[in-house]
């Protein structure tokens, strides 16, 4: 399509554009948690469904319902930077991961994740990753009890996050 007129629909169509990912870009920076669009709730269901088959086939009734519920949970991205985690809040379910990423990371000081308080019963050893420096770390972990997790970065104290996990 091309004409007198159909400048101004590409500028309008790319400015909607500009504006839709800077919204989801501070909202993400204001610890909201990223709008789901259709098309990704199917990519999530059609992949859930196959790790759901899978684990339908374990025997063993307690280990089979935590697979299940681990499949049916979503991941949730935080980028580990510069003396920062982004986002530094998050508002998760019980089963849904967090997949801590250095990936941006270009300083030469080290950053890792560590469990400062958390529900009763949960282990600081099970979160807790070694220190990495650069852009090759990847820090994964599933929660599983309710309760509020605060982490911190054990050589920078300022770097703090807090991960909400409600039913």
């Amino acid at each position: 399509m091309s004409g007198p007129g159909t400048a101004g629909l590409r500028l309008t169509t790319a400015t909607a554009a500009a504006v839709a990912l800077f919204s989801l870009t501070v909202g993400l920076a204001q610890g909201q948690s990223r709008p789901d669009s259709g098309l990704e709730r199917s990519e999530a269901r059609s992949g859930t469904s196959s790790k759901v088959k899978k684990c339908k086939k374990i025997k063993d009734s307690a280990k089979r319902r935590e697979c299940i519920l681990t499949a049916k949970g979503r991941t949730v991205a935080v980028l580990v930077e510069d003396n920062y985690y982004s986002p530094s809040q998050l508002s998760i379910r019980p089963y849904d991961t967090v997949l801590w990423n250095w990936r941006d990371s270009t300083s030469s000081e080290g950053h890792d994740v560590g469990l400062q308080s958390g529900p009763a019963g949960v282990s600081f050893r099970e979160f807790l990753s070694r220190v990495y420096t650069g852009p090759t770390g990847r820090f994964k972990r599933t929660f599983k009890k309710p309760g509020t997790y605060s982490f911190i970065c054990s050589l920078h104290y300022e770097m703090q996050m807090q991960v909400a996990v409600r039913k």
